[in-house]
Formats: C-alpha cells, sequence, structure tokens
C-alpha cells in the first residue's frame, strides 16, 4: 500500500483521511468525490467498494468502471424525421424509426430493449423496440406540449419528461397508463432532464428568466439549486 499526500492506495480503490482530525486518520466517504465509481459505490473503513447494476459488468481495464454485458456502444440521434443509431467502433448507421413529426427528446431502456421518444409537433410520447422492425406505439397523448427533456428510470420502470408550455416536469409508467405531476411551482421553462435512479435523485435545466439547474427526489421532494445563472 502506497501513502501519498494523506491519500493511500491499495489496488484501485483509494483511502482518504482527514489531515484537520486530531490524528489525521478519520475516515473520509470516498463516495461523496466526484467520479469515484462509474455505478454504485459503498464506503468502508479505510477504503471503499465499486459495483455494478443489473446488465453491467466491472471494467478489467478499470474496476471503477462498468461496462454493459451485451451489444456495443451505440449513440442515438433524433433527427426530427426519423431516429438513427450511430454505432460507435465502426462506421455503420442504422435507421431505427422513420416518419417522425419532429422527434426531438430520447432515451433508452437496456432490459426491454426500448427506445422512447416524444415529438413536440405531434403533442405525443412513443416508444418502439430498437431491433429496427420501425413499428412504434403511442404511450403519451393528453397533455403533451413542447418536450425538450426525456429519460426512463429503469429501476422503478417511470418515464419523465418537461413540460416547457406546461411549466413542470411529469412522470408515467412505461406503458402511459398513469401520469403524475412531480414539479410544478416555481418552474419556469424546463429542458434538459436526467435521472440517477439508484441514489433516487432527478437533474434539470430551466431556461427561465432566472436560469437554472437543479435536482429534486423522483418524487420531487428535497428540490434544491444546483446553479444559478
Amino acid at each position: 500500500m502506497e501513502r501519498e499526500n494523506n491519500r493511500s492506495t491499495t489496488g484501485t480503490q483509494q483511502s482518504l483521511v482527514d489531515p484537520s482530525s486530531a490524528t489525521g486518520l478519520d475516515d473520509i466517504n470516498e463516495c461523496l468525490e466526484p467520479d469515484s465509481c462509474s455505478q454504485v459505490c459503498k464506503n468502508t473503513i479505510g477504503g471503499f467498494e465499486c459495483s455494478c447494476v443489473s446488465g453491467y459488468l466491472r471494467d478489467p481495464k478499470n474496476d471503477r468502471r462498468c461496462k454493459a454485458i451485451e451489444g456495443h456502444a451505440s449513440l442515438l440521434l433524433s433527427k426530427r424525421n426519423d431516429i438513427r443509431k450511430i454505432a460507435l467502433d465502426r462506421k455503420e448507421m442504422t435507421l431505427l424509426v422513420n416518419n417522425t413529426k419532429f422527434a426531438v427528446a430520447i432515451d433508452f431502456m437496456f432490459q426491454t430493449g426500448m427506445l422512447f421518444w416524444s415529438d413536440v409537433q405531434a403533442k405525443k410520447i412513443f416508444k418502439a423496440p430498437i431491433d429496427e422492425s420501425n413499428e412504434k406505439m403511442l404511450i403519451i397523448s393528453d397533455n403533451v406540449t413542447i418536450t425538450d427533456g426525456l429519460a426512463i428510470d429503469w429501476i422503478h420502470h417511470f418515464i419523465f419528461w418537461t413540460s416547457s408550455m406546461g411549466h413542470a416536469i411529469k412522470l408515467a409508467t412505461l406503458d402511459g397508463s398513469m401520469i403524475k405531476t412531480v414539479v410544478r411551482e416555481n418552474i419556469l421553462e424546463p429542458r434538459a432532464i436526467a435521472l440517477d435512479p439508484i441514489e433516487g435523485w432527478m437533474f434539470w435545466t430551466d431556461w427561465g428568466h432566472n436560469a437554472t439547474i437543479e435536482r429534486a427526489a423522483l418524487g420531487g421532494t428535497y428540490r434544491s439549486v444546483s446553479y444559478a445563472k
């Protein structure tokens, strides 16, 4: 074990100590440090442990990172009138869904192989399998105005989206059978949204007059401003 500047390293795990304590040996929660683990972090006395959620394995080149068990890394692209998949390890682009009116926000659920997107002209949210079948299904059609942000909670199986015209953030079950507003107060123009369902947080941007980046629990409680213009 090596020790340098109050930081000890055993393999790829690091143990931070508090130099302001009487002995300088009080344990610090390394999981609070940015980028300690890519998915799940467990703090231990004198170190920490990284693990992966279902569908992922530890990266053999970096055991703090997780890699998908199946499939190749791809970039999903909404191109107004269609949705495409671009391979990151080779020159290949695949058309997934065509004849969209104005596809904007997009997300993917790995466990089910299902693609979700918003169409701001149709004012609806759709889903389709990513196996190039081009079979799209309508899941949400009521009260969907301008939806620039959309994210999937792959643990609890909900879809979250921002409603710029409705000044709200909403969620629904993945089949659209239950819709609920989770953030409505003091929100002007919500756009992008991202989820951390493991820790139970959502993050979004508000492009209103006093632009902010905010976070809240997935149910809309414990709301706070992360950045204000």
